[in-house]
């Protein structure tokens, strides 16, 4: 079977580590700041509101817990979303990526480039702008507001990715940093690589893995 599209994962893979480090501060801090708002006092109950502080400090994650009282109280997501991702991602550090944009600019004359993310759409349009691929993803990109509450690892996530761009598991090679998430791709019959983007052109950075693509066949074989 012919590989027809490269999905790859945004966050730590399409950028590196420091500069994940950097948003997910900031995005901690923001959402922090988002649910202690009088507008949201008024509607959660105040315990919630504390629980849910917690949960994101002891985790680092913010997605999966606004969900989760977005579904049970009403409040709506896309409020949140536009709040906690109001920051332009070039105050973080991401920064338009020439070799990136060369390296997916060859690759997507044989495949198409889709990103799949657990970050919302506000966010992923941003960064994909900010590194100056916008014109080569398009408008394949498939974001957390698209999968109805799941996310990456779960295969709910990876199922709706797949009927969204139409494309079939053979036909797809899978990115990503999260070595959960490439666990998952591959328990589903996805052949996935994981890339490993610490800021050094390792073997598995995203630019060594590209740049080896430019060289397999469309049945992501040599």
């Amino acid at each position: 079977m012919k590989i027809k599209a490269l999905v790859m994962d945004m966050d730590g893979t399409l950028y590196d580590q420091e500069g994940v480090k950097r948003v997910t501060a900031a995005t901690i801090s923001r959402t922090k700041e988002y649910l202690r708002r009088k507008d949201m006092a008024s509607r959660l109950p105040r315990a919630v509101i504390e629980e849910t502080i917690d949960a994101i400090d002891r985790s680092g994650q913010t997605s999966r817990y606004i969900h989760a009282i977005s579904k049970r109280f009403g409040v709506g997501y896309r409020r949140f979303d536009d709040y906690v991702n109001k920051d332009d991602p070039r105050k973080l550090g991401i920064k338009r990526d020439e070799r990136l944009i060369a390296l997916l600019l060859s690759l997507s004359k044989r495949y198409r480039i889709v990103v799949f993310t657990n970050s919302p759409d506000i966010w992923a349009g941003k960064v994909i702008r900010a590194l100056g691929i916008g014109h080569i993803v398009g408008r394949n990109m498939v974001t957390n507001n698209m999968m109805k509450g799941y996310l990456k690892p779960s295969p709910q996530a990876f199922n709706t990715m797949l009927r969204l761009t139409r494309l079939k598991k053979n036909e797809i090679i899978f990115m990503d940093d999260n070595i959960d998430n490439v666990n998952a791709a591959r328990a589903l019959g996805i052949r996935s690589i994981r890339v490993v983007n610490n800021g050094r052109s390792s073997r598995n950075s995203i630019y060594s893995i590209l740049k080896r693509m430019q060289y397999k066949g469309r049945d992501g074989n040599r």
